[in-house]
């Protein structure tokens, strides 16, 4: 890599033991003590997707992409009228949904099923940064942090709101300020 600093946006551990590295400068896979350029200079985001392929988020749209062959092919494809800024991404292999956070736009949703993948409607989300996106795996729900509005809690396919845990200067125990960055 050439460079002398590094922004990381996310690190995941693929089936075959090998890390891919999604950052400002590219998409990077360390396998067997050897680093690989897979995609540059797009500003990355990368998500656990099935044993051939991970999903990736680009300054150009949000697709999957073969482990083995490195190719991308994309599911949603940017144009000026509707790019976004992908600020997090989550795929549930439970319901087949893939959870798209993004920086002003709210969140988007897509169903996969066999060879395609269509967008699907949910709940309106404040167009602030969705930070974190997770499922509670007790109870099915999905968990979602957005930038300055607490944290979310919505149906499993996110067309209802169950609850919304913010702030309240009543109550030492709720959250504090409102930024939520992860859910562990």
């Amino acid at each position: 890599v050439n460079t002398t600093y590094i922004n990381l946006n996310r690190v995941v551990i693929h089936n075959d033991e090998s890390l891919w590295i999604s950052g400002v400068n590219g998409l990077y896979k360390y396998l067997n003590g050897g680093l690989t350029t897979v995609l540059i200079d797009t500003n990355q985001l990368v998500e656990l997707y099935d044993q051939t392929r991970v999903l990736v988020a680009t300054t150009c749209g949000v697709g999957l992409l073969d482990t083995s062959a490195h190719q991308l092919t994309y599911f949603n494809q940017y144009k000026n009228e509707n790019e976004i800024e992908v600020s997090s991404m989550f795929y549930d292999n439970t319901t087949g949904l893939i959870w798209i956070g993004t920086i002003s736009g709210g969140m988007l949703c897509f169903k996969t099923g066999g060879n395609d993948i269509e967008r699907v409607s949910t709940i309106h989300l404040p167009h602030q940064p969705i930070l974190t996106i997770t499922k509670n795996s007790k109870t099915s729900t999905l968990f979602v942090g957005i930038d300055g509005q607490g944290l979310w809690e919505l149906s499993e396919d996110g067309t209802e709101l169950l609850g919304m845990h913010k702030e309240d200067v009543n109550d030492p125990y709720s959250l504090q300020g409102d930024g939520v960055y992860d859910v562990l």
